[in-house]
């Protein structure tokens, strides 16, 4: 349930607001940039490197709103009522980057959300472009795994006294769902491809595209070499996240950890 009564919401949709629009200038003929990618893909990496653009993330705001009840986000579970304020203040943030023609990056939480996004600015005159981050999906799990350790760590300093509130959010999903959602975006792209969309597709940390779809090339061989990655790589950085995760008492982690080694193992 929701900490923040009605007037303290509304504090916190003005701040998201300033936070995501002061110091911006509009654009002659603005572009609403939508960024898809599994989690621990490198979609917030790659939003970092726009210039002049709203950079507008549901994840972030459920974040944020964590950090502003000052409550520790991982004993107390996601629910649908942070998630609906999340989108409530995306869509404050959106709709006043909109008003003022500012560019707009869009770092999707779904791709189901996305898509009705994308309709709803092209009839506001924005033009738009597609980009995509994707991983082999051990190293995208591998990610998110270390990414909540981290948190771990961090939030421990702040509960302490020893330093902020950490930032980032925690309550993304575990591996097995990057996982599949890793898969879920090659089927997207393989169709997205197909049909002769455009969309940029980028290898995590990398500055330019590494393919580029609806260009006929060959998208089931870039796939491929997506998806090979490093197993030997990936097994040394699985066992030093697992001896992490033990030696923080993270069980949960643990297991998690131990069964991406198993199936790593058997590739």
């Amino acid at each position: 349930m929701l900490e923040l009564a009605e007037d303290e919401q509304q504090i916190f949709i003005e701040n998201s607001k300033r936070k995501a629009l002061n110091g911006l200038k509009p654009s002659g003929k603005p572009t609403f940039t939508l960024v898809l990618g599994a989690q621990g893909s490198g979609k917030s990496s790659l939003t970092e490197r726009f210039e002049n653009a709203a950079v507008i993330s549901p994840d972030a705001y459920v974040a944020d709103y964590y950090a502003a009840v000052g409550i520790d986000p991982r004993d107390n579970p996601y629910d649908h009522e942070i998630g609906d304020f999340a989108m409530k203040v995306t869509q404050a943030v959106l709709t006043e980057a909109v008003r003022r023609k500012y560019d707009i990056v869009y770092d999707a939480m779904s791709m189901s959300d996305a898509g009705r996004l994308v309709g709803g600015v092209k009839s506001l005159g924005y033009g738009v472009a597609l980009k995509a981050v994707v991983n082999d999906m051990y190293a995208s799990a591998l990610n998110v795994e270390e990414r909540k350790l981290k948190y771990d760590e961090n939030y421990t300093a702040y509960a302490c006294g020893r330093d902020a509130y950490p930032g980032g959010n925690p309550l993304e999903v575990d591996s097995n769902d990057s996982i599949i959602r890793s898969m879920e975006m090659m089927d997207f792209l393989e169709k997205a491809d197909k049909k002769g969309v455009k969309i940029e597709v980028y290898r995590t940390g990398g500055k330019e595209p590494a393919f580029v779809t609806g260009q006929g090339e060959d998208f089931a061989t870039f796939a491929k070499e997506v998806a090979d990655g490093d197993k030997d790589k990936h097994l040394e950085r699985c066992g030093k996240l697992v001896r992490k995760a033990m030696n923080a008492g993270k069980e949960d982690a643990v297991m998690r950890l131990k069964r991406l080694e198993r199936e790593l193992g058997g590739r």
